[in-house]
């Protein structure tokens, strides 16, 4: 199992080797795994949400990378497209929630399903 802690030098880290989490994006942005095209994938600082009123913004620790996704990347399925933010198995920690959420404190741990559709926001309306 991770642990998350700090190195000698007050270095934030988390995993079972410890790695520094340096890579970390500056606030108001996010780091993310963006497909440019089949086979191409790039790292890249995109604007961080701010959840709606029913929803809750996550801070993500881990993500994994699944069948589904590695036959998007290589352009087998077709289901992944140019400019999509890749990985969609994560773990995390909420940081923000919107008005309506009273059952999801700031700092639960959790996981999601990101296939499930509330039928009544614009993204699960458009698909």
């Amino acid at each position: 199992m991770a642990q998350r802690g700090t190195t000698s030098e007050g270095t934030d880290t988390l995993g079972p080797t410890a790695q520094p989490l340096a890579h970390l994006a500056p606030s108001g942005v996010m780091r993310a795994l963006v497909m440019k095209a089949p086979w191409v994938l790039t790292e890249q600082d995109i604007p961080t949400p701010e959840p709606g009123p029913d929803d809750v913004l996550i801070k993500i620790l881990a993500t994994g990378i699944c069948g589904s996704d590695f036959h998007g990347f290589s352009g087998e399925s077709g289901r992944r497209t140019a400019g999509q933010v890749m990985g969609h198995e994560a773990v995390g920690y909420v940081t923000k929630v919107g008005g309506n959420v009273t059952d999801l404190p700031e700092g639960t741990c959790v996981t999601f399903n990101p296939v499930l559709s509330c039928d009544h926001c614009d993204v699960c309306r458009a698909g």
